[in-house]
């Protein structure tokens, strides 16, 4: 995996703030049901995971990469009041001079089981769920260079079975 992207997702888990993954004024545009907030800088930005509570257990989704960036899907799994929750959100992450300037967090809010029992039964899912086994996938050209970085976009990158462009790291 690139460190970057392990180290959103660490931060995403614990509220971890990983050396060298953000920038010091790192701005976080939170999107959840109903409410939007914003905060920037490494400590605003550890304090609003914090603030979420306890260690989710955070299942990569699909990687696309964008000129300056990436967008990472995420599902992740927390007990809230002893009670199992699922939630699932697009990540829209911005890299600058090689580390993650700002994150669009888009968010489904937590799902209790029986919204989770509810949604499998009226609108059952065609596609495969995050975190469950998908093809095989490579990375083609100068695909990592962008997640390190460098400002040009990427060069290819093929997913095997999937379209251009769309990988996972």
């Amino acid at each position: 995996m690139h460190p970057l992207l392990d180290g959103y997702l660490a931060f995403l888990t614990d509220g971890s703030i990983p050396d060298g993954v953000f920038a010091a004024d790192v701005i976080l545009d939170m999107n959840v049901p109903a409410w939007r907030f914003q905060v920037q800088g490494v400590a605003a930005l550890r304090e609003s995971r914090l603030v979420a509570g306890g260690v989710w257990d955070v299942h990569q989704g699909p990687v696309t990469l964008t000129a300056d960036g990436f967008v990472v899907e995420t599902s992740y799994d927390s007990v809230e009041a002893g009670v199992p929750m699922y939630t699932r959100s697009v990540n829209l992450v911005t890299v600058h001079d090689g580390r993650i300037a700002r994150v669009v967090h888009y968010c489904t809010g937590p799902w209790d089981p029986a919204t989770r029992d509810r949604q499998a039964r009226e609108a059952p899912m065609l596609a495969t769920p995050l975190g469950a086994a998908s093809p095989a996938r490579v990375l083609v050209g100068g695909v990592a260079n962008v997640l390190g970085g460098s400002q040009r976009g990427p060069e290819v990158g093929h997913d095997l079975g999937q379209e251009p462009g769309h990988v996972h790291l």
